[in-house]
């Protein structure tokens, strides 16, 4: 099975110690040269970094196909675009995303796509891991990118990467409250809003010549809110505050 990864499964994986599934689940792992550079961005060692340094059944690729690599690029960071661009070369069983941007574009291209939640599901079936309860934990919360609703909402965010530890809690929280009526999930730090439409473009031009768009930043996360706002409510209202409990699987 030829399996490609992005940058997000490793270092989310790694982050909540279970590295070595990737190992136990393909045997061997191909990457592209801009997700090792990822691992390293701003000078810095990320979660996964040292796991895939050391991991001799993780093969780097330099892309032959720097065309595809450019266009894909419009939409998506370079680890999504070159993460895709080998994929397609080598004829990938799997490609391993869970941003959702490069899953909606990777399966464009016809090809199949699993995240860390996917990956975590194959190893409990195959009884890798006992639980996933476990992993239902504190996490962090990763930021970076400047992005918009454009066109259909004047509204500039701050990217929030679906990491495992986030998805893992939304899917805890809508299991007991209930499903998300908007059946869309994308999480965002917003930057901007209320502006007309020309005002919402130049000022995402201007914000991502900034570090607000090439910056990546972790927080940890140890308790969540529930917030709700009704339509006749001047501001969101706190209901009820959930701490995260420390696993001692972790």
């Amino acid at each position: 099975m030829i399996v490609v990864s992005n940058t997000s499964p490793l270092t989310n994986l790694a982050a909540i110690g279970q590295f070595d599934l990737l190992k136990r689940l393909y045997t061997s792992l191909h990457i592209a040269h801009g997700v090792w550079d990822e691992l390293n961005a701003s000078g810095q060692h990320w979660p996964g970094r040292n796991d895939v340094a050391a991991a001799n059944w993780i093969e780097r690729h330099r892309v032959e196909n720097q065309a595809l690599v450019t266009s894909l690029q419009r939409d998506l960071d370079r680890g999504e675009a070159e993460s895709i661009a080998p994929a397609l070369e080598l004829g990938a069983d799997v490609i391993l995303m869970d941003e959702r941007e490069g899953r909606h574009a990777a399966q464009q291209m016809g090809l199949r796509v699993i995240g860390v939640v996917g990956i975590l599901l194959d190893a409990k079936a195959q009884q890798f891991i006992d639980s996933l309860h476990p992993l239902l934990h504190p996490f962090e919360l990763r930021l970076g990118g400047v992005r918009s609703f454009l066109p259909a909402t004047p509204v500039i965010y701050l990217h929030v990467a679906p990491t495992a530890g986030l998805l893992a809690a939304r899917r805890t929280l809508l299991e007991a409250l209930g499903q998300d009526k908007h059946h869309r999930f994308v999480p965002h730090l917003t930057l901007a809003m209320r502006l007309g439409r020309d005002e919402t473009q130049s000022l995402l031009a201007r914000l991502q010549e900034t570090e607000w768009h090439t910056g990546r930043w972790s927080l940890p996360i140890d308790h969540l809110w529930l917030v709700q706002r009704g339509p006749a409510d001047p501001a969101w209202r706190y209901i009820h505050r959930l701490d995260l409990t420390p696993s001692s699987h972790r």
